[in-house]
């Protein structure tokens, strides 16, 4: 990995003088090394999505069951 300082504002925002851009490259590493790290990427990525959407779906039921208890009280 690579650190360059960016001064220029070819890329038009407002980055201060002393703002560091990295570039990133997958030059330097294995091609074993390259499966392994998209693999961690790929199980990380379900499991964060299947988290997300646990939580979504636990919050949608925390909000509907109290709405259906008080329709059910109310007759």
């Amino acid at each position: 990995m690579q650190r360059s300082s960016s001064q220029s504002t070819s890329s038009g925002s407002d980055k201060p003088a002393d703002y560091v851009r990295f570039e990133r490259s997958t030059a330097g590493f294995s091609e074993d090394a390259l499966h392994r790290a998209k693999a961690a990427q790929l199980k990380l990525e379900h499991f964060y999505k299947v988290a997300v959407d646990a939580a979504i779906e636990r919050n949608t039921r925390c909000v509907e069951k109290p709405l259906t208890d008080l329709e059910e009280g109310s007759n």
